[in-house]
């Protein structure tokens, strides 16, 4: 049986292997580069050179982070490469995603105004940072999907990305929103709000 190329760079990353983050960057730069440059233009965000090559940063800083806390957590659901750039346009869609609702509308409503009272704030960051855990801990698919759809993609479009039928992406989505709203409830934020 052939070792995958991707899967075997990543194990030579995490055991620190001489030369191993040099290949590494090498191997996953371009489309790295290119995911981050489609999201951030999805995003409605400035796209040039210097905005991808700012947020291409900021994915291997991410990367690196924690003991390289992100690349330990991958569980070979799917390729490395698709992991990455799940990572990739997450950190672009950060924001993005955690108002995302089950209809398109907002999950949590808009972030208090600066002159909001601090309550206020803190509950918006903690709900926040609840979706943010609760997303991580989706199925890859199910966050490649959400990301999908947030990047604008229709129902149709996110099943060609992952290989499913419209009906099967559609269930799909409905199962992790649905999923990521029982756990939001359960930490005590309602949906359009806490």
């Amino acid at each position: 049986m052939l070792r995958d190329p991707d899967d075997a760079l990543l194990r030579d990353c995490l055991s620190e292997q001489p030369g191993a983050w040099e290949a590494f960057h090498a191997r996953f730069t371009p489309p790295l580069s290119a995911a981050c440059r489609r999201a951030l233009a999805r995003a409605g965000r400035p796209s040039g050179a210097q905005e991808t090559a700012d947020m291409l940063q900021a994915v291997f800083v991410h990367l690196l982070e924690d003991d390289l806390h992100v690349l330990r957590a991958y569980r070979g659901e799917s390729g490395v490469l698709t992991y990455l750039s799940v990572v990739a346009v997450n950190l672009v869609w950060k924001d993005r995603l955690l108002r995302l609702a089950p209809g398109g509308g907002e999950l949590l409503a808009d972030r208090p105004a600066p002159d909001a009272n601090p309550a206020a704030r803190m509950e918006a960051g903690e709900a926040r940072e609840l979706l943010g855990r609760e997303l991580g801990k989706l199925p890859v698919r199910a966050r490649l999907a959400l990301t999908f759809q947030a990047e604008g993609a229709s129902i149709r479009e996110v099943g060609l990305a992952l290989g499913l039928s419209e009906v099967a992406a559609a269930q799909l989505l409905s199962r992790a929103r649905a999923s990521l709203r029982q756990k939001l409830e359960a930490g005590g934020i309602k949906e359009g709000g806490g």
